[in-house]
């Protein structure tokens, strides 16, 4: 929530977030909404060499190069089958200051949910490749919980990075 939007709350009231949520398998994952640019139906990833096994491929996005992240190869859960459901969230992450596209794959878009403090839970360990920094914490929503992530921790360290530790798009044949 931005600094203005906390100051305009009125006294008393705590302040509330919204959420992307999705699944992965039984679990619901949510990122903040605000790093979500779209919501794309799931299309085949052009595979490129030397790159993490979690890093699926990339798309043209109007033109944009969008590498694609497969979150449960980076949580050691197993790996996505995309199906009729699977769409690709595309969000917006900043490293070190810049802000980047990147995809990830989804078994299925859940809803969009407000997520007050006191829904908060701490986070528990999870093992995995990608340090469990990633994981924010949990929400209980409904009487199910979700897994709030760090989308720009994650899929920065999901990422290739060159050596000064910034995202790299990869690129074939020298473009």
């Amino acid at each position: 929530m931005s600094q203005q939007a906390m100051a305009e709350l009125e006294p008393g009231m705590e302040p509330i977030e919204q959420y992307l949520t999705f699944r992965l398998d039984d679990e619901v994952y949510g990122i903040p909404i605000l790093s979500v640019r779209s919501i794309q139906v799931w299309e085949r990833t052009t595979p490129l060499p030397n790159t993490p096994e979690h890093l699926l491929g990339v798309i043209n996005l109007r033109g944009a190069i969008v590498p694609i992240i497969d979150l449960k190869r980076c949580f050691g859960v197993g790996e996505s089958r995309p199906g009729p459901m699977s769409v690709m969230i595309i969000a917006s992450v900043v490293d070190q200051g810049q802000a980047r596209t990147i995809g990830i794959v989804a078994d299925a878009v859940e809803t969009v949910c407000d997520i007050a403090a006191a829904q908060r839970r701490e986070k528990t360990g999870r093992s995995g490749t990608i340090d469990e920094s990633a994981i924010e914490g949990l929400a209980e929503i409904d009487e199910r919980m979700i897994i709030l992530l760090d989308i720009d921790r994650l899929l920065v360290e999901a990422l290739p990075n060159d050596e000064a530790g910034r995202y790299t798009t990869p690129t074939t044949n020298g473009q």
